[in-house]
């Protein structure tokens, strides 16, 4: 749950779900054994631009729109627009 808009706050939300993506093998570990990260996001103010009041981020290719990279996701659930 985060309370106040931080500086970095996208940041702080991309370390964390990385960090817990790669933290789940290590060295010389097959990477097949990676489960995909959920990120949720509680928040206590307005992230995006959506007018929703969840939010879902994912990876696209930004020309085709194509989801190939689907192992992390983001979820925001935020103060009503």
């Amino acid at each position: 749950m985060q309370i106040a808009q931080v500086d970095g706050f996208h940041k702080r939300v991309l370390y964390y779900a990385s960090k817990s993506y790669s933290s789940q093998i290590n060295r010389g570990d097959d990477y097949e054994n990676l489960m995909p990260t959920f990120f949720i996001g509680i928040l206590d103010f307005i992230a995006t631009e959506n007018k929703n009041f969840i939010n879902r981020h994912i990876v696209k290719d930004a020309d085709t729109g194509e989801h190939f990279i689907n192992d992390i996701e983001f979820n925001f659930i935020d103060s009503a627009n």
